[in-house]
């Protein structure tokens, strides 16, 4: 199985949910790219007996901090929860939003109208949507610009003392 293949069995409705993110660290060929894949802890040894044997450059982990995941990171695949659009923007990471509920549609929706990355309809979309994130420049070269804009912010602490001391 190569990335390529991973990403399509992803797409799998078993596997479905269980698979966050995505980074490849290749930007020339998907079936290349180290590709980490983090999945739900309570459904982990199931994922990794559903997956099989993977192929090199493919890491199968319950968790990893994103924030410290997303500087390697060229792409990511996501449900869109609020948190991690906002670690994989301040990244400066492309990104897939595959949304569930809740807030995710909306967020999927955003990140597609800013230009940082896209919006899926389904599971079958994923492969062909990482592959355009590594294609296309002008979906990092956005999220970079989101980045440098989160990076500007003051810190959550600074913004409350500019309330306070403004009022």
């Amino acid at each position: 199985m190569d990335a390529a293949e991973l990403l399509r069995a992803l797409d799998d409705e078993h596997t479905r949910g269980r698979a966050a993110l995505t980074a490849a660290t290749t930007l020339e060929e998907l079936d290349a790219a180290q590709v980490t894949v983090l999945g739900r802890k309570s459904a982990f040894g199931q994922l990794q007996r559903e997956l099989g044997t993977l192929p090199d450059g493919v890491h199968l982990e319950s968790w990893l901090p994103q924030a410290e995941v997303m500087p390697h990171a060229a792409a990511m695949i996501c449900h869109g929860g609020a948190g991690t659009v906002r670690i994989g923007l301040a990244g400066g990471v492309p990104m897939a939003v595959l949304p569930l509920f809740a807030d995710q549609p909306l967020n999927a929706a955003a990140v597609a109208r800013s230009g940082a990355g896209l919006a899926l309809d389904g599971p079958g979309q994923i492969a062909a949507a990482v592959e355009e994130l590594l294609r296309d420049p002008a979906y990092r070269a956005t999220a970079g610009r989101i980045g440098g804009e989160i990076a500007a912010l003051p810190l959550a602490g600074e913004a409350l003392d500019r309330v306070f001391t403004s009022v």
